[in-house]
């Protein structure tokens, strides 16, 4: 069942929706903090909306790349109603919870909402995000990377280190 986007309630998470969250970050966290400590990599990538992989980065002082294939957020707005930042009740008391969540794992920045890493790289074009001349430069706009064409072959150059993907 999708709300429309008017509906402010699409922001209220359910204690079912919350404890899956819960439930999935933390089978996550177990499943891989054990190898990671064996193995601990040079660099953490993770999309915005898997908090796992920001708190591998922490848990382990890396260096992290957030990426999201949706809209970038400016400071601490994510909605914006006649060039005015606008964020519903609903979204900000999600914001609390996940601040709460960092904490259990001892992330107390707070606003973990609105985390940006050094550098940002987002799959929607500069030209379609929201206020495009509020971004500096540890945003990267990418676009899409569907159907380029690549020059060359990547290849592996890790001197014997293995190479670890998560998506």
């Amino acid at each position: 069942f999708r709300r429309p986007a008017t509906d402010l309630a699409r922001f209220e998470f359910s204690e079912l929706e919350w404890s899956y969250l819960l439930r999935s970050n933390s089978d996550f966290l177990a499943q891989t903090l054990r190898f990671y400590e064996e193995n601990p990599p040079d660099l953490v990538l993770y999309n915005r909306y898997c908090i796992a992989g920001r708190l591998i980065a922490h848990r382990f002082g890396l260096p992290a790349i957030q990426l999201s294939p949706h809209f970038a957020y400016h400071g601490r707005s994510r909605f914006w109603d006649q060039g005015q930042a606008s964020n519903p009740a609903e979204l900000v008391a999600y914001g609390t919870r996940l601040d709460s969540l960092f904490a259990d794992h001892g992330l107390t920045t707070g606003q973990n909402l609105w985390h940006v890493e050094p550098l940002n790289i987002h799959f929607v074009p500069r030209e379609f995000q929201y206020r495009s001349d509020l971004f500096d430069a540890s945003f990267y706009f990418s676009g899409s990377l569907l159907g380029r064409v690549t020059e060359s072959q990547w290849r592996h150059s890790g001197a014997g280190k293995p190479l670890v993907l998560i998506s």
